[in-house]
C-alpha cells in the first residue's frame, strides 16, 4: 500500500501537527493525534511534543520495539506476493508514517541542541518539499485549517508555509553540528543550502580545514550563485540609456527608430493609396549609461547583518561587471576589512570576513573617503543599522560632510528576509531632516535608489 492510497486528512493532520508543534508552542491538534496515536496501537501520548522518543521507548517497550518480520507476517506476505510489511495494512502505514513525523518533531526540543545529525537536516529538507508540493498543488485539506461553518477557518497559502520552514529551517542548523553536515559527501551534494547555513559555516570558517573546508566553500558558493543570478536580473532590468547628443547615431537598420519614424512622418498619411510615404528616418543615438565613477559599498559585518553582508558582497560584484564603473567594498565591525580585491569573487570576499563584533561606523567611513577623489561623481552606499559604538554626533558631521562635498549617500537599515527593520531611528531621523534618506526592508529598493544615480 502506497501512501497516497492513505486517507489524505490522516496527513493532513500529522502534518499540520509535527508543523505547529515545532513552533515551539503547545499544538492545537494534540487531541486528535492522541486519538490517532491510539487507535493504530501507539501510546497515547506518542506525538506529544513533550514526550521523546527515548522516553516513550521506555515506558512502552512492548508497542515501541523495532519492526520485526514475524513467522506469520512472513507468511503473509508470501501469499499476497508482497515485499515489504508496511503493504499488508493502514495501520503499519500508518505506524510508519508517525515514526517519522516523531523523529522530526523531536529534532525541535530544547534537549536536542546541538545534536541534530547530517541525516535529520537530509530528512527535514526532504519532508519541507514534500510540504511545498502540496500547498501549491492546493486542495486535499492542506491549504485549510479548522472549521465547520461558513466564515471559520483560516487559509495557508505557499508564502505563509514558506515563511515558517525559513524560521524552522534556521533553528535546525542552530541544533546541528556543521562539522557533520561537512563530512556527509550524500548531504553536501544534495542540500539547499539558505542564508542560515550559510551564516553558520562564516562563523565556523576559522574551525574547517581540508575536505571540510571544500566542502563549506562549495556549499557558500552554491548559494551566492544563486542570489547573484536573481540581482543580476534586476541590476539589469534597472540600468538605463540616455541619448549621448555628442554621438551621431549610425544609420545602420538595428539602430531604426521605429515608433519615432512612424510619428514624424504622419502628416506624409495618403488616405486614398492607405500608405505612409517616408522622407525623414530616425535612428536610436549610441547611448552612455550615467554611472557614476565610483560606487563605493560599505557594509556592517556584525552578527544582526549577515543577510545584508552576503547581498552587499554579491551586489558589489554585480556592479563592478558594469562598464565604466570603479566599485570598491568595505565590510565593518570594530576594524575595517577592505575586501575591494575580491570584488569579483563573492565567495572569497565572504571568507574574508569575521562575523560579530562591536559597530564602528565613523571608522569605516573615514576608511572609505581615502578612496573618493572625485566626490561628485561618487555615490556611498552604507549599509548598518546605525547603532555606532562611537561618538554619535562625530558620525553624524562626517556624513553631513560629505554629502556637502557632493557625495551621492544612500543608506540602507540592517532587514530581514521578512523586511522587519532593526535601526537606531532617532539617528535615522536626524539623518533625514538633513537630506538623507535611510531605504528600509529590501535590496530591491536599494536598486532602484542605484539607478537613478547609473
Amino acid at each position: 500500500m502506497s501512501e497516497t492510497k492513505l486517507n489524505p486528512n490522516i496527513r493532513a493532520l500529522t502534518h499540520w501537527h509535527s508543523l505547529l508543534g515545532s513552533l515551539g508552542s503547545k499544538s492545537p491538534l494534540q487531541k486528535q493525534m492522541s486519538d490517532l496515536s491510539k487507535k493504530n496501537d501507539l501510546p497515547e501520548d506518542f506525538m506529544n511534543s513533550q514526550q521523546s522518543l527515548e522516553n516513550l521507548k521506555k515506558q512502552f517497550p512492548d508497542q515501541l520495539k523495532d519492526k520485526e518480520k514475524t513467522e506469520a507476517t512472513d507468511a503473509k506476505m508470501e501469499e499476497q506476493g508482497l515485499e515489504d510489511p508496511m503493504d499488508l495494512d493502514e495501520t503499519a502505514l500508518i505506524k510508519e508514517m508517525l515514526m517519522k513525523s516523531k523523529n522530526i518533531q523531536d529534532l525541535f526540543t530544547p534537549s536536542q541542541q546541538n545534536n541534530v545529525r547530517a541525516a535529520d537536516m537530509h530528512e527535514w529538507k526532504k519532508s519541507t518539499e514534500k510540504w511545498k508540493e502540496m500547498v501549491g498543488k492546493g486542495g486535499k485539506g492542506y491549504g485549510k485549517l479548522g472549521g465547520t461553518s461558513t466564515g471559520s477557518g483560516f487559509t495557508i497559502n505557499k508564502e505563509d508555509i514558506e515563511d515558517v520552514f525559513y524560521l524552522l529551517e534556521a533553528k535546525m542548523v542552530k541544533k546541528m553540528s556543521v562539522i557533520e553536515l561537512l563530512k556527509d559527501e550524500e548531504l553536501h551534494k544534495t542540500i539547499d543550502p539558505s542564508i542560515h547555513l550559510v551564516e553558520e559555516l562564516l562563523y565556523e570558517k576559522h574551525k574547517l580545514s581540508g575536505v571540510s573546508l571544500v566542502h563549506a566553500k562549495a556549499l557558500i558558493r552554491k548559494y551566492v550563485l544563486k542570489v547573484a543570478e536573481v540581482l543580476k536580473h534586476k541590476v539589469e532590468k534597472a540600468i538605463r540609456k540616455i541619448p549621448n547628443p555628442d554621438i551621431v547615431p549610425k544609420k545602420i537598420f538595428r539602430n531604426l527608430n521605429l515608433k519615432r519614424t512612424i510619428w514624424k512622418n504622419l502628416p506624409n498619411w495618403e488616405e486614398e493609396e492607405q500608405r505612409l510615404f517616408v522622407d525623414k528616418l530616425i535612428y536610436y543615438r549610441a547611448g552612455k549609461k550615467t554611472i557614476p565613477t565610483k560606487i563605493i559599498i560599505v557594509v556592517d559585518q556584525s552578527g544582526s547583518m549577515v543577510d545584508a553582508m552576503v547581498q552587499s558582497v554579491i551586489l558589489a560584484s554585480v556592479f563592478s561587471g558594469l562598464p565604466n564603473t570603479d566599485i570598491e567594498l568595505f565590510a565593518f565591525d570594530t576594524r575595517v576589512v577592505n575586501l575591494t580585491k575580491y570584488v569579483t569573487d563573492p565567495l572569497e570576499a565572504l571568507m574574508q570576513t569575521r562575523l560579530g563584533g562591536g559597530t564602528y561606523i565613523n571608522l569605516a567611513l573615514l576608511e572609505a573617503k581615502k578612496s573618493i577623489t572625485d566626490p561628485k561623481n561618487t555615490a556611498l552606499v552604507l549599509i548598518t543599522d546605525y547603532y555606532e559604538g562611537g561618538s554619535d554626533d562625530v558620525l553624524f558631521n562626517n556624513m553631513i560632510s560629505m554629502k556637502e562635498d557632493g557625495v551621492k549617500i544612500i543608506s540602507l537599515a540592517s532587514m530581514n528576509r521578512r523586511g522587519h527593520v532593526y535601526m537606531n531611528t532617532r539617528f535615522v531621523s536626524r539623518l533625514k531632516s538633513n537630506g538623507i534618506r535611510t531605504i528600509q526592508g529590501s535590496f530591491d529598493k536599494l536598486i532602484d535608489q542605484l539607478k537613478k544615480y547609473l
